[in-house]
């Protein structure tokens, strides 16, 4: 892809996010923003993924993987939901409309969004395979850490008890762990400037939306 295209596709994504701060930041838009979460997702998800196809050589192994780790993260969500027996009790809320048994769609684009985006934040780093796998399983994690006060209070998902059980980020980290190996093993091509910025501009987003909650000014988040 063109780089000048990819630049402006990371200051329109940098636009988007904006909004989204500050819309959570105003109380007569709050609404709005938080029920257009689900398109904003797929809006932002779905490009970023298409772009770093077009960075790949081989773009069928790349959609092929696309398409399994996506399919993959679903089943095992909806294994999870089912019995608990991988993260811990919890359940989808109303937030996401699109489902398969009781697991939202989105959920497994972001599974794979975050997979690759992390360890093409990691690529960038100068370390041998193994650690550079390992810490962006651990970078995920973190990314959990600050997503999952914000999806409990926006109704993303609800965990038994409202408290987040270490067996979810052992899965996370698992889970990503074996992604980021099975990336590696299909040599799938991993630089994307715009993919980097995606997850640099979720984690802000969270991050931004803890300190409301922290400071008590989520009141009427949704």
């Amino acid at each position: 892809m063109n780089q000048k295209t990819e630049r402006l596709l990371i200051y329109v994504y940098a636009l988007l996010f904006l909004v989204g701060i500050a819309g959570y930041s105003i109380a007569s838009i709050k609404p709005m923003i938080h029920q257009t979460t689900e398109i904003f997702l797929f809006v932002t998800a779905i490009p970023a993924m298409i772009v770093l196809w077009l960075h790949q050589e081989r773009k069928t192994r790349y959609a092929v993987m696309v398409v399994l780790l996506i399919a993959t993260t679903i089943f095992i969500e909806i294994i999870g939901v089912k019995t608990g027996i991988i993260f811990g009790q919890y359940e989808y809320g109303s937030t996401f409309g699109l489902k398969i048994y009781q697991v939202p769609v989105i959920i497994g684009i972001n599974w794979c969004v975050l997979i690759m985006a992390a360890n093409t934040i990691l690529t960038g780093v100068r370390l041998n395979q193994f650690v550079s796998i390992t810490l962006a399983a651990l970078l995920i994690v973190v990314f959990d850490v600050l997503l999952e006060p914000v999806a409990m209070q926006l109704d993303y998902w609800q965990w038994e008890e409202n408290r987040v059980p270490l067996q979810n980020y052992i899965a996370w980290f698992i889970i990503s762990w074996l992604a980021g190996w099975t990336m590696r093993l299909l040599n799938i091509r991993l630089t994307s400037p715009l993919m980097v910025s995606y997850f640099l501009f979720q984690m802000i987003l969270f991050i931004y939306l803890n300190i409301l909650i922290l400071t008590g000014q989520n009141q009427g988040l949704i």
